[in-house]
């Protein structure tokens, strides 16, 4: 993984994490990250998978009838996003992340990059100017916040986006939630996630 964008990476306090669900699984790697962007309360800080450092918070999930897990995650395989790294340091790598969502859909990142302006030929998306032209923009923002525009505004599919995230080096965000001593941490790649204990609710044989 390629780490020359980032600044020092966030220190993850929290050694266990927790979710709750109502499927039974083994990973979590067949899991769809896609969201509705039309539903504030549905995955709001992104897709991924979210995970909490409050057990009754994730405990809610699971009931009546799901499971919960305890989940460690391996942050030694990338970068965490935390909640105060600001755009303007990472230019590079919001460049970057665009520069996929081209090569995913050349068409629709163009009219993202360009503010839908009326362009005689698609292939000027290529052109590094339209680029640094969002990204003056996305310099206003904190990083999470402008990466998130990215995945909404240039790409078409939400798992992309988080597949893109991961290639650049990133697995994934902590959300501190001020004064209730509670994180979320939403998770990128699948595969830095280890189940270490999972307990059922209400489930027959159980």
């Amino acid at each position: 993984m390629n780490f020359k964008y980032f600044l020092e990476n966030y220190k993850v306090n929290a050694d266990h994490w927790y979710h709750g669900d109502q499927s039974k699984r083994s990973d979590f790697c067949n899991q769809n990250m896609d969201r509705d962007t039309q539903v504030a309360e549905a995955n709001a800080r992104g897709p991924g998978i979210y995970l909490t450092s409050d057990i009754d918070q994730a405990n809610r999930y699971a009931y009546p009838n799901g499971y919960m897990y305890t989940v460690k995650i391996d942050t030694s395989r990338g970068r965490v996003i935390s909640d105060d790294d600001k755009s303007s340091k990472n230019k590079k790598f919001l460049f970057s992340l665009i520069k996929k969502a081209q090569l995913l859909n050349v068409e629709t990142a163009f009219y993202g990059v360009s503010n839908y302006a009326e362009v005689s030929d698609v292939s000027d998306v290529k052109d590094q100017h339209f680029i640094n032209i969002i990204n003056n923009y996305l310099s206003k923002e904190t990083f999470i916040d402008s990466c998130l525009t990215v995945e909404k505004e240039f790409f078409q599919d939400s798992n992309q986006w988080t597949k893109s995230m991961v290639e650049l080096g990133v697995i994934g965000y902590i959300h501190e939630f001020k004064g209730a001593g509670i994180s979320h941490f939403i998770i990128y790649d699948c595969n830095v996630i280890k189940i270490l204990a999972e307990k059922s609710y209400g489930v027959v044989g159980k």
